[in-house]
């Protein structure tokens, strides 16, 4: 993933830090009841959340100029 230094890496970490927790634990509920029983829900659902981050990372513009960037 590129480095642009226009993106504001702490105020990221901190939202990253913040919503992680409850992502991960979303993603696993859906993977669950969406009928998929992985080897590993947790992993699956892990990636899933990373890749969430990473096109959140390549999108900051887009989310600090949202009303709501965690909504």
């Amino acid at each position: 993933m590129a480095h642009n230094d226009s993106f504001d890496e702490p105020r990221f970490e901190a939202l990253y830090r913040k919503l992680y927790p409850d992502l991960l634990r979303c993603a696993e509920i859906a993977l669950r009841t969406g009928g998929s029983w992985y080897v590993s829900v947790a992993g699956r659902a892990e990636e899933v959340v990373q890749e969430l981050f990473a096109f959140a990372w390549e999108h900051q513009a887009d989310l600090w100029s949202s009303a709501s960037p965690t909504g």
